[in-house]
């Protein structure tokens, strides 16, 4: 039974929809409370840290998520949210240690293994924008270009690829070996930006192809996406 169709679940959910955050933070420590005994199962508790990741409620994320990993029943898709939300706050150092723990897990499917890894990408880019390290940008390009040739997410990782490349070439930063070349690399995130059918293109795919377009030096395309 998904979390949401128990009584617990929909009291969280009416909080949320309240969108008060005492009510929020009382039901939390509800689902707290049945998660540290394991009256939920694995399944269950994935489903609240979906619910409340995608409604930006990042602490309870983590809190949720890390009482489930100290009990064994976290999911590695619990586990990359978890990193994931760890990044939303600036905790770069402990997301980076479960994102390297889910890269080594046989259990990984190859889809979370490149969901991981473009967050690890995104952890060293955050790192650069913080200290404005070269090592930084150089590690993320890295990431990014590893996560790109994996092939599980190729727009994602490949347009963040292509605005590190761009940021490096335009600061004349030293990047590492066996990069995609800029233009091709640009043509393709485009084309996979055009086979989105319209109806399912969201503000995600325009942003992409607007980055694309702008690598390209065609910005009158771009402000007309």
């Amino acid at each position: 039974m998904s979390f949401f169709e128990t009584p617990l679940g929909e009291a969280l959910e009416t909080a949320l929809d309240s969108g008060k955050d005492e009510e929020i933070a009382a039901r939390v420590n509800d689902v707290l409370s049945a998660v540290w005994p394991k009256q939920l199962d694995a399944d269950q508790i994935q489903d609240v840290v979906v619910k409340l990741q995608r409604r930006a409620q990042f602490g309870h994320v983590i809190a949720i998520a890390d009482a489930a990993l100290a009990t064994d029943m976290a999911t590695i898709e619990t586990r990359r949210r978890y990193s994931q939300a760890l990044i939303e706050l600036g905790a770069l150092h402990a997301a980076e240690l479960e994102l390297n723990r889910i890269l080594l897990d046989a259990e990984a499917s190859p889809d979370e293994q490149g969901e991981a890894r473009g967050l690890l990408g995104r952890l060293r880019k955050q790192r650069y924008i913080f200290g404005n390290r070269g090592s930084d940008l150089r590690d993320a390009i890295q990431v990014y270009n590893e996560a790109y040739a994996g092939f599980t997410d190729p727009m994602w990782h490949g347009v963040n690829l292509l605005a590190l490349m761009k940021r490096a070439q335009r600061y004349n930063q030293p990047v590492p070996p066996g990069l995609p070349n800029l233009e091709e690399l640009a043509g393709t995130v485009l084309a996979f930006v055009h086979q989105v059918p319209d109806l399912q293109r969201d503000i995600w795919t325009r942003a992409t192809e607007v980055e694309a377009l702008v690598a390209q030096g065609d910005l009158a395309a771009a402000q007309q996406v």
